[in-house]
């Protein structure tokens, strides 16, 4: 008989990453003055997840913070992706940097779409509806 264990695409890059993000577009599409290939979109953040390593008994590792963000994307990832609001998306691997916003800002992280989106898995179950309160 034949070994059928689960194997991973090593060259695909969602089997590589670290962490990913899942969120919900909650604003629209924003082009960048100084740069035309530069759009910003505000969105809800559901989860951060960052994936154990292998070889290692670590479990994944979920990130308290959920709320609102300002992400980063490239036009063409836009494009490709129909970003608009309400696009749930995953992101993986993104840098996050706390903003230097007031203590009345009510989003205080900015992410930038470094490596890899998509949609938001059909196959998970759906994410969570964004609180009124934090709709842009």
């Amino acid at each position: 008989p034949f070994h059928t264990s689960k194997r991973r695409d090593t060259n695909d890059p969602r089997n590589r990453a670290s962490s990913y993000l899942d969120i919900t577009v909650t604003g629209d599409p924003v082009s960048w003055e100084c740069d035309n290939q530069g759009v910003t979109v505000l969105g809800f953040i559901h989860a951060h997840i960052t994936m154990k390593v292998n070889g290692t008994n670590d479990q994944n590792e979920t990130n308290t913070y959920t709320g609102l963000a300002w992400m980063c994307f490239t036009y063409e990832t836009i494009r490709q992706q129909k970003i608009r609001l309400g696009t749930d998306l995953r992101i993986y691997d993104a840098v996050i940097m706390e903003t230097g916003g007031t203590r009345g800002d009510s989003c205080k992280k900015i992410v930038l779409c470094s490596m890899l989106c998509e949609p938001y898995p059909a196959v998970l179950p759906p994410l969570p509806a964004v609180p009124t309160l934090m709709n842009g």
